[in-house]
């Protein structure tokens, strides 16, 4: 029993033995390493107007608010739908009741579309007609998704070149030859400049009105990469 306790605690304290040199020898693997960060930034065209639109009802009545409603919205993906260059579809559809002191007194029910088009000229004189039934909730503008991929790559590319620089020069003014990459993560960062537009329907007429003025303008993409190198041994 004795030799069988001594044997154990042998076992343990060689095992603690190599459990300690592992972890000096991680320890030991980390010296020498750098966080680098680099980033590349560009302005971008906005080439892309994203609009939301919605038809909003107010009543007793529940099934005539719904109707009124979806009649509106129907109409809007039609004319919608004649403009090739337009991209459509429906958004959230909400009925929400309406107290006063705690007792119903009607109904709201309100849906919602979106639209979206490179052609900003063109879908800006749809939405003149469009807000003669419904209200413009936001105007938003933004780049295209393969604007936005070939853009993101060139600065990738910039932002791998510009960390091979600063690595190579961390690494001669420290007397050291040569490097190795240890980790790396790339971000990428944009935003969109945004309108707002709020106008509700009751104060449009049945007559033209006027297309909203819309300037697309830039934003800024850009691209950070954060590094992690470990210095070789003269």
């Amino acid at each position: 029993m004795v030799g069988q306790r001594s044997l154990m605690v042998a076992g343990l304290s060689l095992l603690l033995f190599w459990l300690c040199v592992a972890a000096e020898a991680s320890d030991n693997s980390h010296y020498d390493r750098i966080h680098l960060s680099v980033s590349a930034q560009e302005e971008v065209d906005n080439d892309t107007l994203r609009a939301v639109l919605s038809a909003r009802e107010e009543g007793e009545e529940l099934p005539a608010l719904a109707d009124a409603v979806n009649r509106t919205v129907k109409q809007a993906i039609a004319q919608s739908k004649q403009v090739p260059e337009v991209e459509v579809r429906t958004l959230a559809y909400q009925t929400r009741p309406r107290y006063q002191k705690q007792r119903l007194i009607g109904w709201q029910v309100r849906q919602a579309i979106e639209l979206k088009s490179g052609d900003i000229k063109v879908l800006s004189t749809l939405l003149g007609r469009l807000q003669k039934t419904m209200a413009i909730d936001s105007l938003g503008y933004t780049i295209s998704p393969a604007r936005r991929e070939a853009m993101e790559q060139t600065l990738i590319s910039r932002a791998i070149e510009q960390f091979q620089q600063r690595a190579e020069h961390v690494t001669r003014q420290l007397g050291r030859q040569e490097f190795r990459l240890v980790e790396m993560q790339i971000n990428t960062e944009g935003q969109a400049a945004h309108l707002r537009a709020m106008q509700s329907v009751s104060a449009m007429s049945e007559s033209a009105v006027t297309a909203p003025v819309v300037e697309p303008g830039t934003q800024t993409l850009q691209v950070t990469l954060n590094a992690t190198i470990e210095l070789t041994v003269k």
